[in-house]
């Protein structure tokens, strides 16, 4: 039933044919699936390509919001409520793009001067953002001769600004040090990029590269021009000139430690120290985040969403397939503890991923320290193998 509501959303349709090998079994509808769950995000996503108005896109989150709080009660895995979480994200910024493009042309700043790309990094890139959390993300521009860069640029640059507060009223806003928080360093031309990227790979120091490691998750999610798929290829080359990246890169992912486990309704910190608020992202997700991405840069691998980077590492030999499964429940488990989280505390304040372990029954709180315990063995792995 996810996988049929997932498709319905993604390519806005209200039905989808069953089969059994070629032969056509049955019909099921978004109907059919409203009537089991009570809700379906196909509707939501399909009125969201219809808006035309910032006011009316403004009310779309909360709606979303009621969908995935069905879902989550209904037992949906966390890769279906990511993958539902990242489409509906996307559409909404394609629709926020067009809206502000044709507010620009309405006031007589024209259209986009050139072609261009809108880039998500991170969380976005990864699809791993949750609803109205923090994102980030890039404007890349075709270059033009010196001389037009200029006036190029200021025009995207506004395009910008108006994006990052057509976002913020969406319920979005830009995570500590993200690169849309400032329009005048997150819209460049292809060349300018390019060169940030190359010179991270070849001289940037561990302490540089954790904080732009989120830019090797980059995906298009609006697209004129062929910029990421040139990107990956003249990265992966330089890789292959700069061996020591994987290795710098290692280091900066090698901060974070999960904590060891609970002592009665607190968090044992990896320093002994006890924690009363576990911040869900930093204590178990990024720990696999960046070994993931770590592994799936050093094979080559252009996929950015984290659980499909862990299958595809693993079907190269990368890591034994009991302990991927183990990951990847582990990772589930913790996901869906931050998505239930930031839906409980998204009521009239900026969401959290904060968790106060007293809130945890038993059950729970084993899965998360068996959990906490699978995360260690792979950073055990990453800090040999890099």
């Amino acid at each position: 039933a996810f996988e049929a509501m997932i498709e319905m959303a993604r390519h806005g349709v209200h039905h989808l044919a069953v089969t059994d090998g070629h032969r056509l079994v049955g019909v099921i509808s978004d109907h059919d699936l409203t009537m089991v769950t009570g809700s379906s995000p196909v509707g939501v996503m399909k009125d969201v390509s219809k808006v035309t108005k910032l006011e009316d896109l403004v009310a779309m989150p909360q709606r979303m919001k009621r969908v995935m709080e069905t879902l989550l009660r209904m037992g949906g895995s966390a890769e279906y409520m990511q993958d539902v979480l990242a489409e509906f994200n996307d559409r909404l910024v394609r629709r926020l793009l067009k809206i502000t493009q044709r507010e620009m042309e309405n006031q007589g700043k024209g259209r986009p001067p050139v072609q261009f790309s809108w880039l998500a990094l991170g969380a976005a890139g990864r699809r791993e953002q949750a609803l109205v959390m923090g994102q980030d993300y890039a404007v890349v521009y075709t270059n033009v001769p010196p001389e037009r860069d200029q006036a190029v640029r200021e025009w995207f640059v506004e395009f910008a600004q108006r994006m990052g507060r057509g976002l913020e009223s969406c319920g979005f806003w830009c995570s500590p040090g993200a690169v849309m928080s400032d329009p005048e360093r997150c819209c460049r031309n292809e060349a300018q990029w390019e060169e940030s990227f190359m010179a991270w790979v070849t001289s940037a120091e561990p302490a540089a590269l954790s904080q732009v490691a989120g830019y090797f998750d980059l995906r298009a999610v609006y697209a004129e021009t062929s910029f990421v798929e040139t990107l990956w290829e003249k990265l992966f080359a330089a890789f292959d000139r700069n061996r020591s990246f994987l290795e710098r890169l290692g280091r900066a992912a090698s901060q974070l430690r999960p904590p060891v486990g609970f002592l009665r309704e607190f968090v044992v910190d990896t320093d002994g120290q006890y924690l009363d608020e576990l911040n869900l992202d930093e204590a178990a997700l990024d720990p696999v985040v960046q070994t993931a991405r770590l592994m799936a840069l050093e094979q080559r691998l252009r996929q950015t969403n984290t659980l499909e980077r862990l299958g595809a590492v693993t079907r190269l030999g990368l890591l034994k397939e009991s302990f991927s499964e183990d990951l990847r429940e582990a990772y589930g488990f913790v996901t869906l503890l931050r998505i239930a989280r930031i839906l409980e505390n998204s009521n009239g304040h900026r969401p959290s991923a904060l968790l106060d372990p007293a809130s945890l029954n038993r059950v729970q709180r084993k899965m998360l320290k068996e959990s906490f315990s699978v995360i260690s063995q792979l950073q055990d792995f990453a800090l040999q193998r890099y």
